[in-house]
This record gives C-alpha cells, sequence and structure tokens, in this order.
C-alpha cells in the first residue's frame, strides 16, 4: 500500500500568538518528530509564508530547524503557494504575483528551496489560467482536487494528469478519503485504495483531530504502508491528457453548472461576501493606481493580510463536520475587511481621498449587514 500525503500548515495572517502556538504544539511539531523519527517516511507539505514569519517572530527555531532538517535529509518536498492565503484566481495578477514571490522568498530564505517544483493553490482554488500563469513561471505540477478533472465527484479518475491548456501536471486529491483521517483509513484498511492520494490541513492532526491511538505514528512505522512524495510518485505512474475545469477542494458539481467554481468564498446569493469582494476590489486596484506612494509598506501589508480566504470563508455560514457550528463569525469577517479599509487609508497621496471615502462607505455597509445577519440567524442572543 502506497501513500502520497500532502499536508498543508496554515494560520491567518493575523492569528493570535496563543491560537499559533498550540496549532505548532499540537500539529506541526508533532509531525516533526514523527518524521525525525521515522527517516524512511515522506510527505509533500504546503509550509505558508505567513506561518512560517509568525512562527519566526514567536522564537520558534527548533521547529523552524527540525522542518530544515526533513527537507535537507529529502522527507519533505515542499511546495509553492500564496503567501498571505489568497483566493488566486479572485485577485489582481499583481497582487497574485507579489504573493507567490514572496513565498518562494520565504522558502528560499529558510529551506533554500528557490522555486518548488510543485504548488498548492490556496483552498486549492485554481482556474485554467492561473495554472497557464503558474506553468510560465515555472511549476511543474499543481495539487488539485478530483473535482477539477471534469467537474465531478465519486467517478474512477487516475491521481495523475498533464493538463491540455497549460502542459502542466497535476497531482489529484481523492477528495472522500481526504475528508476522513488518513492514517485510520490506512491502519484499518477500509476498501482503502492501494494507492491513496490525500491532502488535508495539517492541522487536521492534533489540532482537530485528537488520534489517542496513535495512528498516525503507528502508520509511519508500518513496514505495508509505503510513503511516497508527489514527485516520486508522479515519475512511476501514468498521466493522460486532461482539461482542468475551475473550482476549488470545497466545490461541488451543482456549483459549477451554477458557474460558481468558488461558491464557499464567492457565492452571488452571498450579500456579505459580494461586499467584501468589492472592498478587496478597490483596494487593490489603489495599491495599483497610487503604486510608489510613500507609505506603499503599509498599503501593501494590510492589503496582503486583508486578501486572506479567511474572511469569506467566515462569511459562508457554511456548517462542516470538523466544526461544531456553521462557519459564521462577525468578528473575523470585519478583522478582513478593515485590513483592506486599512490599506486604502494608509494611501498618503492626497488625491486617494475619494478613494477612501468609497472604502469607508463599504465598510460601513458590510459592518452593518454583518450584524443585521448575525441577530437575524442567533435571536436567542437578543
Amino acid at each position: 500500500m502506497r501513500w502520497i500525503n500532502i499536508l498543508h500548515f496554515y494560520q491567518p495572517p493575523l492569528s493570535n500568538r496563543d491560537s499559533v502556538i498550540e496549532a505548532a504544539k499540537l500539529s506541526y511539531k508533532r509531525w516533526a518528530k514523527a518524521l525525525l523519527s521515522h527517516p524512511q517516511a515522506k510527505i509533500t507539505l504546503n509550509f505558508t509564508g505567513c506561518l512560517l514569519e509568525q512562527l519566526l517572530n514567536l522564537g520558534e527555531d527548533e521547529l523552524i530547524a527540525n522542518w530544515q532538517k526533513l527537507v535537507g535529509r529529502g522527507q519533505v518536498e515542499l511546495l509553492g503557494s500564496a503567501y498571505w492565503h489568497a483566493l488566486l484566481p479572485k485577485i489582481t495578477k499583481e497582487e497574485a504575483t507579489y504573493q507567490v514571490a514572496a513565498q518562494e522568498k520565504i522558502l528560499a530564505k529558510l529551506f533554500r528551496v528557490s522555486r518548488p517544483s510543485g504548488f498548492f493553490a490556496p483552498e486549492l482554488a485554481y482556474s485554467p489560467e492561473l495554472l497557464v500563469w503558474l506553468a510560465e513561471r515555472g511549476y511543474g505540477y499543481a495539487v488539485v482536487d478530483e473535482i477539477h478533472i471534469g467537474g465531478t465527484l465519486n467517478q474512477p479518475k487516475q491521481l495523475f494528469y498533464q493538463d491540455e491548456g497549460s502542459g502542466m501536471m497535476v497531482a489529484v486529491r481523492q477528495r472522500e478519503w481526504s475528508k476522513k483521517y488518513p492514517p485510520e483509513v490506512l491502519m484499518t484498511k477500509e476498501n482503502c485504495p492501494e494507492l491513496l492520494l490525500t491532502a488535508t490541513d495539517g492541522e487536521l492532526y492534533g489540532l482537530r483531530h485528537l488520534d489517542i491511538r496513535g495512528n498516525l505514528e503507528k502508520c509511519l512505522a508500518n513496514d505495508s504502508v509505503e510513503t511516497l512524495t508527489v514527485s516520486e510518485a508522479m515519475a512511476l505512474n501514468p498521466h493522460p491528457i486532461a482539461s482542468i475545469v475551475a473550482a476549488s477542494w470545497e466545490s461541488l458539481p451543482s456549483e459549477l453548472k451554477a458557474k460558481e467554481p468558488y461558491a464557499l468564498w464567492d457565492k452571488r446569493s452571498n450579500k456579505i461576501q459580494q461586499i467584501l469582494w468589492s472592498l478587496a476590489d478597490l483596494a487593490q486596484q489603489a495599491a495599483i493606481h497610487f503604486k510608489g506612494d510613500s507609505n506603499q509598506e503599509w498599503v501593501l501589508r494590510h492589503l496582503h493580510q486583508g486578501l486572506a480566504s479567511c474572511a469569506w470563508w467566515w462569511a459562508s455560514n457554511c456548517d462542516f463536520e470538523l466544526f461544531s457550528g456553521p462557519a459564521w463569525n462577525p468578528d473575523e469577517i470585519i478583522r478582513g475587511a478593515e485590513q483592506l479599509t486599512r490599506s486604502v487609508r494608509s494611501i498618503m497621496n492626497p488625491r486617494s481621498r475619494p478613494w477612501k471615502l468609497e472604502a469607508d462607505k463599504m465598510f460601513c455597509k458590510l459592518q452593518a449587514r454583518v450584524w443585521r445577519e448575525h441577530w437575524r440567524r442567533w435571536p436567542e442572543l437578543k
């Protein structure tokens, strides 16, 4: 049995320090310890830049050193991504370039990896145009969800394809198995395929799922389970031609038919999300229009943090099995919107006044709608 395991390590750029410390203790350190104890085990990893920045600021030097050692030993294959976890198909090319380049820079600084072979888009949100751009930038493969192949789920599919439009290779996440706790699947062998490719949040291991039996460590120590990096597995398996459709790792076929490929973060009927996107578009265009502003460092800093996908996720009000309630949090929504507004407010050029007024109007409109929606949904709290 072979396991290709792709992990996504991420904490929002505005996370409080206790949340990052807890995730590091329960998940990131656990994985590092498990891999160091089992030198034959391998994974493929997206270590998001904004998380690496937070860990450095918290003085987690030993943790970083352990991951550097694992990369150096060839146990960990790193992936490119967007530094601040923006939904790449929804932002400007200028911002996408900045975020991807920033991720490449921190990986080169900490791990001496100038540009990884593979790419992990936040939320696995891809469009055909994004794949073409990534190929032009020099990436060899992208991690995608099975719905990207033909827009269907629960259909027999290969694990590797070559995208017809971009020429890029793609590694296909098996959604059914990725939605479970993979080590338990492998240890119980419950209809598990002989070649398993999972892509999950790294926080699933420890922070979100209490593995009291230590199935992760048992799985890595199991001689019948061989772990491979994506590049290793790709070299051993066929890769027919396919056309990748726009979607994310949460997309449903019905949403694709409705032409809403990123519905969890961008649903036409979700007025709060739409105001957020309007504010995001305004902030991005303002940053371009006033490029070279004397306060550009803070203009961009607030913009990058505000574009993290979290605000839209918390505005979705979708229910997930891993959480006790729906994805709804007024504070998180407003926090993201506030960063976008601060980006525009930070522009020093006096001609930016109309832009600032428009951003403030959008922000006030958003706040009013968020709290109206909150009290409508939770009347028992009145």
